[in-house]
């Protein structure tokens, strides 16, 4: 299901430079943000290729395209804007860490979370109990370079996913910023096994808003659960329009497959491999028909059109 209900102010379609111009200039606008939309509506491209465009793009805007520069340039210097918890951050920490900050991240939609680092024989990192259900995650943080295997979704298959205590998880998957191969994929399709990769982390940390300061204050002392629940107390409430959203259901698994190859295979089918033998397609577009050939250069291209546009 796409989380994107209706086409935002800012975006401009068949217009990618003006949207992207029109998205910069409100500052609360991420652009995970802007990637999603584009994503639905623009580019038959993988998800990370397509925020790779935007935030390129953004970077070569002017300073002045940005309603928070062009504030600053009428009043005082202001302290540096806040970082928040994003993916990068998620590869550098342990799966019992990790469960703790993207449990933290999910319970700001609604609900709270238990972490089974303190339960025998579970396969699963972190539990949410929803309202009305629960949901089983195996984490699985790593570095970009090691995608999760078919061994891995094994062991979550033929594991113990439910805690002794508590609701049985009506969904139970794998969590990875590092992506899956395509025996994983198809292992965990034939075993209802939901995969979560770069697209869902990404919005999820991007939604929650959670301080890279905050860290230290979540897995350095040793804080209980409800010590953790009062801490998200204290931050900001997240808009309604983000709170009515399901994160699982409407964010949809689109699991981000470590090899080139696989990955635009299915990210879609009409973006090209680019040793393949090509006939004549339609020269300079982003993407083609289905029975057309891509262009490789196109995006790069498309990357340098909008800065020389700006200048």
């Amino acid at each position: 299901m796409s989380r994107t209900k209706s086409r935002p102010d800012w975006y401009e379609p068949g217009d990618v430079p003006t949207s992207i111009r029109n998205a910069t200039r409100d500052a609360t606008i991420a652009a995970e943000v802007v990637t999603d939309v584009l994503a639905e509506h623009e580019f038959d491209a993988p998800w990370s290729r397509v925020l790779d465009i935007v935030k390129t793009t953004r970077a070569n805007l002017p300073e002045s395209t940005s309603e928070f520069a062009r504030r600053s340039e009428l009043s005082t210097a202001r302290p540096p804007p806040v970082r928040f918890v994003d993916i990068d951050d998620i590869s550098h920490l342990s799966p019992t860490d990790c469960a703790v900050v993207l449990g933290t991240a999910l319970s700001r939609y609604e609900g709270m979370f238990r972490t089974a680092d303190d339960v025998d024989n579970l396969v699963i990192d972190l539990i949410w109990d929803k309202q009305h259900t629960s949901v089983s995650l195996a984490l699985f943080p790593r570095v970009k370079d090691a995608p999760v295997t078919e061994t891995h979704v094994e062991q979550v298959v033929q594991g113990d996913t439910a805690p002794p205590t508590g609701r049985s998880p009506s969904i139970v998957g794998i969590v990875s910023n590092a992506g899956f191969s395509e025996d994983a994929q198809s292992t965990a399709a034939e075993s209802d096994i939901e995969l979560f990769g770069q697209h869902a982390i990404s919005r999820w940390l991007s939604d929650a808003q959670l301080p890279v300061s905050s860290l230290e204050t979540l897995l350095e002392n040793d804080r209980s659960p409800e010590e953790i629940e009062e801490f998200v107390s204290t931050l900001p409430d997240l808009p309604q329009s983000i709170r009515e959203q399901d994160p699982i259901e409407d964010i949809a698994a689109k699991t981000d497959v470590q090899t080139i190859s696989v990955t635009e295979a299915k990210a879609t089918e009409r973006i090209p491999v680019r040793d393949q033998p090509s006939s004549a397609g339609q020269y300079g577009t982003l993407y083609a028909d289905a029975g057309e050939d891509g262009d490789f250069g196109a995006f790069e291209r498309f990357e340098e059109r909008i800065g020389g546009d700006e200048e």
